[in-house]
């Protein structure tokens, strides 16, 4: 089972700039193109409120994933290109955020397999409306988590830009992350208990332009330098992305953490701790 979460941020907005008649139009025009395209890739529709929407994947492990991966970047294209056109012609910026998250069943035939357990399609669904709450805090379009990016991952082109862990770890979990999404209370209990990478959608692949597939690159050292606790070397790579134009926000995120890590290193390396004294 697959699940997307689809919102649009600005259409308050929106309905003050257009009036409420064409806005209707312009929702209908979306709202059309996403059931066309649930219809067409096997998908069921579940809107959850004016300005948020699921679809819903049901069926074997991967199919579904794959499946929804190439549909959410098929949408975001779609409702960008509207986007594009409603900043041209009316000044209004539309926001699509998407967030794609999978559940995995049980393994058949008996047995366990700790890293596949069973998930309800409320967990999935919750997830979802999660990572997509999340790309405010990233600066991302489309989150996926692991299981959905190991399906799509043989023709769409993919970044991890973080890690959660069942221990606490990962910038999703910050304080910081939970402000700027201002999501209700409860909504990080989706992440309860879970080991999972969360991936950021670039795009098909061969379509994703060399500069930015360079940066990445770059961005995925500078992200393993971190993870090994190297934070200067990281710290130099995420300085170099940071004088690129318009850099993404990722990279404000890793810096001001390779910051605090060093600054940390080197108040202890001034300040060692007291050694005991011999008995």
């Amino acid at each position: 089972m697959t699940i997307i979460s689809l919102h649009v941020l600005g259409l308050r907005a929106a309905a003050l700039s257009l009036g409420s008649e064409e806005l209707v139009g312009v929702l209908a025009h979306v709202y059309r193109h996403v059931v066309e395209a649930a219809s067409s890739r096997g998908a069921t529709l579940s809107p959850a409120d004016g300005q948020q929407l699921h679809l819903v994947w049901r069926g074997e492990i991967g199919v579904p994933a794959q499946q929804a991966s190439w549909t959410g970047w098929e949408l975001m294209r779609h409702v960008a290109s509207l986007q594009e056109s409603l900043a041209r012609e009316h000044g209004i910026q539309l926001t699509p955020r998407m967030g794609i998250a999978t559940g995995l069943k049980p393994v058949a035939g008996g047995g366990e397999n700790p890293a596949i357990a069973p998930v309800t399609e409320e967990q999935v669904l919750h997830r979802a409306d999660l990572l997509q709450r999340a790309n405010r805090f990233y600066g991302t379009a489309i989150l996926l988590d692991e299981e959905t990016a190991a399906a799509g991952e043989h023709n769409l082109e993919l970044l991890e830009i973080d890690r959660i862990t069942a221990d606490g770890e990962g910038f999703l979990r910050s304080r910081e992350a939970d402000e700027i999404m201002g999501a209700p209370p409860g909504t990080l209990a989706a992440l309860d208990g879970v080991d999972m990478g969360i991936f950021q959608m670039l795009g098909p692949k061969g379509e994703v332009a060399p500069a930015r597939l360079g940066a990445a690159a770059a961005f995925r050292g500078a992200v393993e330098l971190f993870r090994q606790r190297e934070w200067s070397k990281a710290y130099a790579v995420l300085q170099l992305l940071a004088r690129i134009p318009n850099p993404e926000p990722l990279v404000r995120i890793y810096l001001s953490a390779c910051r605090k890590q060093i600054m940390e290193e080197r108040i202890s390396e001034a300040d060692p701790p007291a050694k005991a004294r011999p008995a």
